[in-house]
């Protein structure tokens, strides 16, 4: 995930030790929610008035609204289970879904589309700032909708077929994060349950989605130096 601050460690570990992890802070400390950094954090502050604990869980046990208390949050870890759970990559002219059963991947694709400008800029955003341009924008608009239209499709049939997710996650550019809900169909799952990637992402394909969803199964434990 993202990497804690200079002045701070991270101790890591996997999602299957979350409940035994948080029991060790929670004996120690006193945790409060920090849900805008999706993590708990010591009510006590060390010399440069920074948390003395900060304890991240796993993005795919994520701290939700009805589990903002520490102790309601461990008692929601058992019995521990993943449950359903979409990742979502996209980039102008290239997009990867993967649909996890708990740890199992059981469905995935990658869509491909040309989308991008000769200078490396999405035809989306060049027409945002320079207007319309002359060559090949038909070409690559028309391309830009398709991968959203397919994206989304493929989404919305998985939710049919499997039933409704229990965790959404989504990397995608700020700029063209709009386009994905203005699509026909647009995403099955409401902007407010999709919780965003908190890592660079490459390109999206096959091999990324899969690292992606490991980084997810980790979590952290920050301390000061």
């Amino acid at each position: 995930m993202n990497e804690p601050p200079e002045d701070r460690i991270a101790d890591t570990f996997s999602w299957r030790d979350t409940a035994a992890r948080l029991k060790e802070v929670l004996a120690d400390d006193d945790l409060v929610a920090e849900p805008e950094r999706g993590c708990f954090r010591s009510a006590r502050e060390v010399g440069d008035r920074s948390p003395a604990i900060r304890f991240h869980p796993p993005r795919v046990l994520p701290i939700t609204a009805d589990r903002l208390d520490p102790e309601r949050y461990l008692s929601s870890l058992d019995p521990l289970g993943l449950g359903r759970q979409v990742v979502v990559l996209i980039q102008a002219g290239s997009s990867a879904v993967g649909l996890w059963d708990e740890t199992d991947l059981i469905l995935h694709k990658v869509i491909r589309a040309y989308v991008v400008r000769g200078k490396g800029r999405a035809q989306m955003s060049h027409l945002k700032t320079k207007g319309k341009s002359r060559y090949g924008s038909r070409l690559r608009l028309q391309n830009w909708e398709r991968q959203r239209v397919e994206t989304n499709q493929r989404l919305l049939d998985w939710r049919t077929e499997s039933g409704p997710f229990d965790v959404v996650h989504v990397s995608c550019p700020v700029r063209l994060w709009p386009d994905f809900y203005a699509a026909d169909p647009p995403p099955p799952f409401p902007r407010d349950e999709a919780l965003r990637i908190p890592i660079h992402v490459h390109r999206p394909d096959f091999n990324e989605l899969v690292r992606v969803r490991r980084r997810l199964e980790w979590g952290r434990i920050e301390r000061p130096h």
